[in-house]
């Protein structure tokens, strides 16, 4: 999506937002091809466990894998198309500014507005199919013939390579040690008071806060007399999320990974994607995480600290979980699979 502005009145400033953009789609692109070579992967796992390595499969089985491999790969590939219209309404809009001779801010905004509309619906779309391909994949993995398969050595280390197994857990686990969980009821705005450096992942107020240190307020408030009153407006606008925004953890970890290489780290495009890649399918790692660091030398050391069951090590800044009590929790996960 492209945020236009009166500060972009130039035809240069425009395109560097159309390649921003271009950056973007590429970003959501490189993660279906995730997903691909994930389920790519894992088939080629099966078929040499059902076929080279048995020489009397279970032909149900089989039929049944190759049932759920069809679903998979029609959505899949029904989510690739709607990303290459991404790229394609993107190259019309790049068309269009190109060929205007004198540059006129009215005519460009309108037809931003007109790309930004269909941006925000396909990406929607893009978003959901892509849950639902998640999900279809781990039902297949919860399967007892898929379990049985993976449990065989063989098959082990076909599907960790290059995907580390740990992406093929199903379910998001939180090491208990590395949380600090709120007894007390907190209401936004006594979340918005909580000492600093302190992330706080709220399930109740379904907010997350990044951290911020006192002087990084005071210098927003100072900067920004007119847009911000009060400290409490600056932690609202720079540092709460909305918390579905990490709803899809897999894509908020890749998006979240490659901006903290990009835009904080200033890192290049490779490394981004790299680390993307590398945390993707990391499901005991929550993706507000990566987003309150501010360095990857600050996210190793996390990382690191959780491999080795270590958390009380991180000392960049606290982790406060805010979670629902453990009966609204059932409740919300068997609507869910309704």
């Amino acid at each position: 999506m492209i945020n236009f502005s009166e500060e972009n009145d130039k035809k240069d400033a425009v395109k560097k937002l159309l390649d921003e953009e271009a950056l973007n789609i590429q970003v959501i692109i490189e993660f279906e091809q995730t997903l691909k070579l994930q389920i790519i992967n894992y088939s080629n796992a099966f078929i040499n466990s059902a076929f080279v390595n048995n020489p009397n499969p279970n032909l149900d089985s089989v039929s049944e894998f190759f049932k759920e491999n069809a679903k998979l790969l029609k959505k899949l590939s029904s989510s690739f198309k709607k990303c290459y219209e991404l790229s394609d309404n993107l190259n019309e809009l790049r068309e269009f500014v190109s060929s205007q001779k004198k540059f006129q801010a009215s005519s460009i905004k309108t037809k931003i507005d007109e790309y930004n509309r269909k941006f925000t619906s396909i990406n929607k779309k893009i978003t959901a199919e892509t849950a639902e391909i998640q999900t279809l994949f781990n039902s297949c993995q919860k399967n007892s013939i898929y379990t049985k398969l993976l449990a065989e050595k063989e098959l082990k280390d076909e599907v960790s390579s290059p995907v580390s197994q740990k992406r093929f857990d199903s379910q998001v686990t939180m090491d208990s040690s590395s949380q600090t969980n709120v007894n007390e009821p907190l209401n936004r705005s006594s979340l918005s008071k909580i000492v600093e450096n302190t992330l706080v992942i709220s399930e109740k107020n379904k907010i997350v806060i990044l951290p911020y240190t006192l002087k990084e307020l005071g210098q927003k408030l100072r900067e920004n007399p007119t847009k911000y009153h009060k400290i409490e407006d600056v932690i609202n606008v720079e540092y709460t999320i909305p918390l579905s925004y990490y709803k899809n953890s897999s894509l908020a970890r890749f998006k979240e990974a490659f901006k903290l290489v990009k835009e904080r780290n200033r890192g290049s495009f490779k490394h981004a994607l790299d680390l993307a890649f590398e945390l993707t399918f990391n499901y005991s790692l929550h993706p507000a995480i990566i987003s309150a660091c501010k360095t990857v030398d600050e996210l190793d050391i996390y990382l690191s600290c959780l491999d080795y069951d270590e958390l009380e090590d991180f000392k960049f800044f606290k982790i406060v979980y805010d979670v629902l009590p453990s009966v609204s929790r059932k409740i919300k996960f068997a609507k869910a699979e309704k």
